[in-house]
């Protein structure tokens, strides 16, 4: 991700702890090494992905492949939990 972006992997991770701060320049980078919107970046969505959950395992899987592939992955998931037993 870093690289991609051009930036130091350290500030990276400062990013993501949320503990620094960014530049406009630096959310295209960051856009564009993620190849979405500069406005999904700035979309709040609710969703805390901590490090080694599921969350984050899946994202991992998918986010570097193209978007219909992405799209295909989703639609799996989806299908197989409509397939699974419900819990009580």
């Amino acid at each position: 991700m870093g690289e991609r972006a051009e930036l130091h992997p350290s500030y990276i991770g400062q990013i993501e702890r949320g503990t620094k701060k960014i530049s406009l320049l630096t959310l295209q980078k960051l856009s564009y090494a993620l190849k979405i919107k500069i406005s999904d970046l700035l979309e709040e969505k609710n969703i805390v992905y901590k490090p080694g959950t599921w969350e984050q395992k899946l994202a991992g899987i998918v986010r570097d492949k193209p978007a219909d592939q992405q799209n295909m992955a989703y639609r799996l998931v989806k299908e197989t939990f409509k397939s699974l037993p419900k819990r009580k």
